[in-house]
């Protein structure tokens, strides 16, 4: 899905916070380590982990909707690290303790190959014990 013609009615179509707290515990689990949240979108969940203090890395292949969650963050005062990337084909120096796709994101990813790749780079990107 093309994520850059639509990016400006995200925050519209998708409003359920449900997940939210969940994401913030865990987070809060991995006191002063790293998190990253890949396939962040506009930060429906990143704002809050942000707002938590979390110290985050933030991963779309979308510029729209990275410059959205830009937008909102520092409107709010708030800092992570965004990085405009695929998570099938990432590549950071970084490594992490946690890191999430947060609600229905990994659905997005429908070739097998895909999600192989995803899931290889998650596991590239974790601390060991992460």
């Amino acid at each position: 899905m093309n994520y850059e013609h639509w990016a400006h009615l995200y925050d519209d179509l998708v409003r359920d916070e449900e997940d939210v707290p969940f994401f913030v515990e865990l987070a809060g689990l991995a006191r002063d380590a790293r998190v990253a949240e890949f396939m962040v979108g506009t930060g429906r969940v990143a704002w809050h982990l942000a707002a938590a203090g979390v110290a985050l890395t933030c991963v779309d292949s979308s510029p729209a909707m990275l410059g959205i969650l830009r937008r909102k963050l520092s409107e709010s005062d708030l800092a992570a690290t965004l990085v405009e990337q695929d998570v099938s084909a990432l590549d950071l120096e970084d490594r992490f303790a946690l890191i999430l796709i947060a609600f229905n994101s990994f659905e997005e990813l429908v070739e097998d190959d895909v999600r192989l790749r995803t899931l290889n780079s998650i596991f590239k990107h974790l601390e060991p014990g992460g």
